[in-house]
């Protein structure tokens, strides 16, 4: 005969409800009502259609027994269980509700059970079994453990059955995993399942019963008699998703009363406890899985590193608490990802984990915290110099080439590391950490530094400045002043650049070189860049309006430069302002024009297509290349200072800067001196085929006003070139 498939969670606990005369409902905080089960519901004068959501005074009806229900429904909201007898549809009802906890301990609702009372042996071994129902139903604040042990514990007890036990089976009637037990000895303990009455509720599917095991004809199953001294049984299977439980209750000692549809019933009921159980259960730990790991390494998250860090330090109070926490950033892996692709960028974080797991020792935890950064807890470092070995060679691994298909990459790390004594937070011991891989960066990168006291007092000098950063944008602390452009030939005045100054209360006026550095890593560079952008836009609108033809440049950061958004947004801005693209120049230095080639190529050649001018700042002190300098979209080198400030006697600081004017000559670019103090470098310069300067020798940098002034003052018109 074939035989039925275990149910699963909801059929169970609908195929029980719908037998047993009994009503059941549950409500939540505000007590409306969110379900309700059981074949009792209209014999019992109960509604039953129309129920989920409304109030449970509404639910009740104008009875006279439902100012008390509503009572024992506000006490078991205040967290105490009440009960008692009420009268209702012309029967004397049993009445129970106790609060709904969640997991976190809370009360969430409440749930409520009505059954008929009667005075019966076998009515009051019903109130037993719905009793042990409604004590289960509210416990989600129970761990695992406790939960099973008690749906174990009280349906022995309901079924006068003194062991007790739910395992996990595979296909083969093997037990994967004993869920829970109670009594002694454990039900199954040393047998196989296939010798045991565990496999004949699965032949007779969901129920089996026995009031002796003696007389079952399968052998198998008889010797848990002998082994166990067991009599009396019974038992039921379900399912959560694919797997397959059973659930048993067994005695050594005869039953006074035969097993009846009922029991049969409340099994399956309890069987169905534990499948919502497990299943809840099994999300729970999926989401925490999913929550704690990492989903392209597999590693721990940020979340689960931080959370054990502050376990370990905890655990550890009263002995060697001792632990060093390493941060570790890939260097230059966002221009890799940009410029090779996403997918090698993940092939690289995947072997960069590889790598680090191959490395450090078994007991060293490794998360990856985030893009481009990952961590590493030693339990109980030795020495310093342990500390300083393992960051050492994390260092020399990560700086050997990653070979992706054909090509070779070739990339380092930066680590920063931190020891703690005990005393200080999770949180805290990643941010210094993180620190000291920053400072590891500036440094140099490809190397490590330990986290210090000095360290400290620039990160809190830093957080102040970032923090004043913040708030200086919304309160109009940032100003532009502007430094002319003179025609070395007509001395005509060319342009302006246009430079950022911020204004911080209370303490004066800060250059760039105090904040852009800041600005740049926090990412408030773009907002910042934004605003000098427009602002710079809008004065040469006016400027231009007013006959002054003046062409203003405005630094561009490697932010800006690799932002999604900085072309529409450089598209609104000329929209807005109503500015002549032909009227604004972008300065990039060398150093960020290398940083992405292609983005910088992209974003410069759409710029020079709308009729920017580009020129390219800080030419011959990075990486000069005729090869990257042919591929770029410029029209302008910019001769620097340093190569200025020695001429023209000088001999290397001339020739240097000889030769610059005649490769910008040679390549059809302008080119421009900056820091021009002196008519011998003016002369100088202008011999040599130097076209435009800029420098102390002209003028400072001035605000707007002065600017004009002086623009007024200067002897010859300017002219837009």
């Amino acid at each position: 005969m074939a035989t039925e498939p275990p149910l699963d969670a909801d059929a169970c606990l609908r195929l029980l409800l719908s037998h047993l005369p009994a009503a059941l409902w549950t409500t939540d905080a505000d007590l409306r009502i969110t379900s309700t089960c059981g074949s009792a519901l209209e014999h019992l004068g109960l509604a039953s259609e129309g129920a989920i959501g409304r109030g449970i005074h509404e639910y009740l009806g104008p009875d006279e027994s439902s100012a008390t229900i509503i009572a024992m429904h506000r006490s078991a909201l205040a967290g105490q269980a009440a009960s008692g007898s009420v009268q209702r549809a012309e029967r004397n009802l049993q009445c129970r509700v106790q609060p709904l906890f969640a997991a976190g301990g809370g009360v969430t609702g409440t749930v409520g059970l009505a059954f008929e009372g009667t005075t019966t042996e076998r009515a009051r071994r019903r109130e037993s079994a719905l009793t042990t129902l409604w004590r289960l139903v509210g416990r989600q604040d129970l761990d695992h453990r406790t939960l099973s042990h008690a749906i174990l514990v009280e349906g022995g007890r309901a079924l006068g059955l003194e062991r007790g036990s739910v395992v996990h089976v595979d296909g083969d009637l093997c037990a994967i995993d004993y869920l829970e037990n109670f009594g002694d000895p454990a039900l199954y303990a040393g047998l196989p399942l296939r010798e045991s009455a565990a496999q004949l509720v699965l032949e007779q599917g969901r129920t089996f019963s026995s009031m002796d095991l003696q007389t079952v004809e399968r052998a198998r199953a008889r010797r848990a008699v002998t082994a166990h001294h067991l009599r009396t049984y019974i038992g039921a299977s379900f399912r959560v998703g694919r797997r397959n439980y059973v659930l048993s209750f067994a005695s050594s000692a005869p039953r006074a009363t035969p097993f009846d549809e009922e029991d049969h019933t409340y099994v399956e009921l309890l069987a169905g406890f534990f499948s919502r159980h497990l299943l809840t259960r099994q999300q729970q730990e999926w989401i925490v899985e999913l929550a704690s790991i990492d989903p392209l390494t597999g590693l721990p998250n940020r979340t689960y590193f931080s959370r054990y860090i502050s376990d370990r330090v905890a655990n550890g109070a009263d002995t060697d608490a001792r632990v060093a926490v390493l941060a570790i950033g890939l260097d230059r892996f966002k221009h890799v990802n940009s410029s090779l692709g996403h997918s090698t960028g993940d092939r690289i974080l995947l072997e960069t984990g590889s790598r680090l797991r191959g490395i450090l020792s078994d007991d060293t935890v490794l998360a990856r915290l985030g893009d481009d950064e990952f961590a590493a807890l030693l339990p109980h470092p030795s020495t310093r110099y342990a500390v300083e070995y393992a960051a050492r060679r994390i260092c020399r691994t990560l700086a050997e080439p990653y070979v992706v298909g054909e090509e070779q990459v070739h990339l380092s790390a930066s680590v920063g590391a931190v020891i703690s004594n005990g005393h200080i937070d999770a949180e805290e011991l990643l941010l210094q950490a993180d620190v000291a891989m920053h400072r590891a960066k500036d440094d140099g990168r490809n190397r490590f530094r330990f986290y210090s006291d000095a360290l400290a007092a620039q990160v809190s000098r830093r957080r102040h400045l970032e923090t004043g950063l913040r708030r200086a944008l919304e309160a109009q602390e940032f100003t532009l002043v502007y430094q002319p452009f003179v025609n070395l030939v007509s001395h005509a005045v060319v342009g302006a650049e246009a430079l950022i100054r911020w204004n911080r209360p209370g303490i004066g006026v800060a250059a760039p070189a105090e904040f852009i550095g800041l600005a740049e890593e926090s990412g408030l560079i773009i907002p910042i860049g934004a605003w000098a952008l427009a602002t710079a836009c809008l004065q040469a609108k006016r400027w231009n309006d007013a006959g002054k033809a003046l062409r203003v440049t405005v630094n561009i950061s490697a932010r800006q430069l690799q932002d999604p958004q900085f072309l529409s947004d450089l598209d609104d801005v000329l929209g807005e302002t109503g500015a002549d693209p032909t009227t604004i120049g972008l300065e990039v230095t060398e150093s960020v024009a290398i940083t992405d080639l292609l983005t910088t190529r992209r974003v410069l050649q759409h710029c020079r297509d709308l009729g920017l001018r580009i020129a390219l700042d800080d030419f011959g002190t990075s990486y000069s290349s005729l090869a990257y300098i042919r591929e770029l979209p410029i029209d302008m080198l910019k001769v620097d200072r340093r190569f200025v400030e020695g001429l023209p006697t000088d001999r290397t600081a001339a020739a240097i800067a000889r030769a610059i004017i005649a490769f910008s000559t040679s390549l059809g670019f302008d080119t421009l001196a900056e820091g021009i103090e002196t008519e011998e470098q003016e002369s100088w310069l202008a011999r040599e085929g130097c076209r435009i300067a800029q420098g102390f020798l002209f003028a400072k940098p001035m605000a707007v006003d002065a600017f004009e002034q002086w623009l007024e003052r200067w002897p010859h018109r300017s002219t837009l070139v």
